[in-house]
């Protein structure tokens, strides 16, 4: 079988950070940042705004003076404040203070070079069930692909890579980041199936290429990464 080509992705650091954010001044929004990198950033919220909202974040840094940073929010999760489940949003960088540039240098175990090289997310694969691993829990997988806004699943193209998180595909047409899928793959070993929510989309190649975050799996979709993850 045809090995896969690596898929590169920026390196994300675990950061608790305390942030104020919203769309314009006064910063209404409050939370803490889960995850950091050059790209981008996840969050919890008191807030939450819709996939492709201008954003401007202040973070506060013990110590420190204050990082303003703007962005896009990527992916909008509405928690369960009963349940003691925050919101979260996921947030594009699209620009920064250079002292958030010379923070994240700072943070233990963050690779500058490795940050500096990182790709477009979603480069492809060259075809092969079986599957290269791309990261620690990334695995470039092409198979037939199926998916809708309903359980329909009119729409094809291919997977391109997976993990137990999220996924990767190619179609035909630009599908709205935040757009809720339900998606069937074809695996000799059953069906992979579940739902999510489309985090970005590029034009790689001439292609739409898509990004999504799980929201469910199928206990056959677990299967899949096991089988990828065998030595």
């Amino acid at each position: 079988m045809a090995n896969g080509s690596r898929v590169a992705r920026t390196q994300r650091i675990k950061k608790r950070i305390a942030v104020r954010y919203g769309p314009a001044y006064p910063l209404l929004g409050t939370g803490f940042t889960t995850n950091v990198s050059p790209r981008g950033l996840a969050m919890s919220a008191s807030s939450v705004f819709k996939p492709g909202t201008t954003l401007v974040l202040e973070l506060r840094l013990p110590g420190e003076d204050l990082i303003r940073v703007g962005g896009v929010v990527a992916w909008a999760l509405r928690g369960a404040p009963a349940m003691g489940l925050p919101s979260t949003l996921g947030v594009e960088i699209t620009g920064a203070d250079e002292s958030f540039f010379r923070f994240l240098g700072k943070l233990p175990g963050f690779d500058g070079d490795r940050a500096a090289a990182s790709a477009s997310p979603g480069g492809s694969a060259a075809g092969s069930s079986r599957g290269v691993r791309t990261r620690a829990d990334r695995y470039a997988s092409e198979l037939p692909f199926r998916f809708g806004t309903t359980s329909a699943l009119f729409l094809t193209g291919r997977l391109l890579n997976v993990s137990a998180s999220g996924l990767s595909f190619r179609a035909t047409g630009r599908i709205p980041v935040g757009t809720p899928l339900h998606f069937a793959a074809d695996w000799p070993g059953g069906s992979l199936q579940g739902t999510g929510v489309v985090l970005w989309t590029r034009t790689l190649a001439g292609e739409q290429v898509h990004g999504m975050r799980l929201t469910q799996a199928t206990e056959t979709w677990f299967r899949h990464l096991r089988q990828l993850s065998a030595p």
